[in-house]
């Protein structure tokens, strides 16, 4: 009797049943590699995990957001394939299984006698020059320093494969060469990211045209992401940035700098004719030249932008963007930001859930922070109030006047915080005092920066107080109070605890009760 069309695909055939043995080894590499050895159908099972992502600096999804991966954490590193190179039919066999790979510096010591261009995974790609990888999906070329000379747009030709849809290059060569075979190549690629490479401002030679970057970008249709700050600095130009504007399928942009001469020449295009399906866009610019730019952003959701110049207008323009979500400023150390303006922003923008304000080449705890006016409590409430879904806000503003009742507010109203950075004059025993169990359920990083001077009553029992800030943000992984010393891994025992908390605070020694706030940091993460 025939098996019913049910009964047929209930059965696993052979290849699911090794598939589904090997799944259950995925963390362990020398398991897999056994497998290797068992048989041809064993073999065919582990390899085509084992070998799935290959070299040094993948991370658990190579840094894309969303991508997922079913191999093992700890993967093979790019030498282990080159080491097949002498059997050519060898590595082909392996390098068909690759789905991703990550170049970038080589494990080891190290040390100061081996230099980096001996160490970084690019030197590998002559090696690859003659073998086919035809289920890449993700490349990943990160080579920090003089490694740049490895990663020329010629050495990287043999990546471009048709499955190919993800690619990050920082560093080396970008060619009109490498750009047209991509786009012959690449019909399906989703993200492009062109960086400098750490040590280096710009690329070594961007030997790419105007003309051959506006062509590759009007013919891949398919492209969701394209990243260029800092690549095309010698070639670009008003025409570049209209190409990229009006590209139909391109959500995310992130442009070198936008100057204010080209202003005039918007005026030239309606305003449903540029950034028409750009929801993200990281680039500089001045107040004015967002002021001109907002038209054409009506569904933007992500602003990322570096700001030149005196930028007093530069919440009131971003505040014209109704589906904002995400805004991030780096203005000038000398900017003020004012109350008046974050009203606007909070009322127009509903739907925010990133806000950060800082200083341009600040560091974290540098204390280079921007300045403001008529920024209180009251801001601070009207904020949480109008943006309940905020989960990061990040206000170290230089004269805040801000204090624990701030952050009373967002306690109340942003139960989804997961990260606060803020400058606020903040008695922790007055704000812990009543219920202040979960009243930060998902706080996750805080720093907290009191503004100089900062005149503060002694803690009774600073342990105490330390136990219920972490009783009031029970995910809480970080806490940072300025910067100095951090626990490593493990959670500090009460007397650690006590030493560190007796250091936040310090009596002042010319009236004996003024308790000033230190610069330290404390991070706070499980036990391993």
């Amino acid at each position: 009797m025939a098996a019913s069309s049910s009964a047929v695909a209930k059965t696993m055939v052979l290849p699911e049943l090794l598939d589904a043995i090997v799944s259950y080894f995925m963390s362990d590499m020398t398991t897999l590699t056994a497998c290797l050895r068992v048989n041809n159908s064993f073999h065919e099972a582990a390899a085509r995990h084992l070998w799935e992502r290959c070299g040094s600096g993948g991370g658990p999804n190579g840094g894309w957001p969303g991508v997922q991966w079913s191999g093992p954490d700890n993967f093979p590193e790019i030498r282990h394939l080159a080491a097949l190179a002498e059997n050519p039919a060898r590595l082909q066999w392996y390098a068909r299984y690759v789905t991703c790979m990550f170049f970038a510096i080589e494990a080891g010591d190290g040390g100061c006698e081996t230099s980096i261009s001996s160490r970084h995974e690019s030197r590998y790609h002559n090696i690859f020059s003659r073998t086919s990888f035809p289920r890449l999906r993700l490349l990943k070329v990160d080579i920090p320093g003089d490694g740049a000379l490895y990663s020329s747009g010629s050495s990287l030709l043999h990546y471009l494969q048709p499955a190919l849809q993800y690619c990050q290059i920082s560093g080396g060569s970008f060619t009109d060469e490498f750009i047209s075979l991509m786009k012959i190549r690449c019909k399906s690629m989703r993200e492009l990211k062109l960086g400098y490479t750490r040590g280096n401002t710009s690329f070594d030679e961007v030997a790419t045209s105007e003309y051959g970057m506006i062509n590759f970008i009007q013919s891949m249709p398919s492209l969701r992401l394209f990243d260029v700050r800092g690549v095309v600095d010698g070639i670009w130009s008003f025409k570049l940035l209209v190409a990229m504007a009006q590209q139909g399928n391109l959500h995310t942009l992130s442009l070198p700098d936008i100057p204010d001469a080209w202003t005039s020449d918007f005026v030239r295009f309606p305003h449903d004719g540029l950034f028409l399906k750009t929801r993200n866009l990281t680039t500089g610019l001045s107040d004015a030249c967002l002021e001109i730019l907002v038209p054409y952003l009506s569904r933007i959701q992500s602003l990322w932008l570096n700001v030149s110049g005196r930028s007093l207008r530069i919440l009131t323009a971003a505040a014209r963007c109704a589906s904002l979500k995400y805004l991030n400023l780096h203005l000038e150390a000398d900017d003020i930001v004012r109350g008046r303006d974050l009203l606007l922003l909070t009322n127009s923008c509903p739907l925010l859930r990133w806000l950060e304000v800082s200083a341009k080449g600040s560091e974290p705890c540098s204390h280079l922070d921007v300045g403001c006016e008529n920024i209180t409590d009251a801001t601070i409430d009207h904020l949480a109030r109008s943006c309940a879904e905020l989960y990061h806000l990040s206000l170290c503003l230089a004269g805040s006047t801000l204090t624990e009742q701030s952050l009373l507010s967002l306690s109340r109203h942003c139960k989804g915080l997961s990260l606060l950075n803020i400058t606020a004059d903040v008695d922790l025993d007055a704000l812990l005092r009543d219920d202040h169990r979960n009243c930060f359920p998902r706080l996750d990083d805080f720093e907290l920066r009191p503004p100089p001077p900062s005149d503060r009553r002694h803690y009774a029992n600073p342990v105490q107080t330390l136990k219920r800030l972490l009783e009031a943000a029970p995910g809480l992984r970080y806490l940072e109070l300025g910067s100095g010393e951090r626990f490593e891994n493990r959670t500090p025992s009460e007397q650690e605890l006590q030493d560190k908390f007796d250091s936040l605070v310090e009596v002042s020694r010319g009236t004996g009760t003024d308790v000033t706030a230190r610069n330290i940091r404390i991070d706070l993460l499980p036990d391993v």
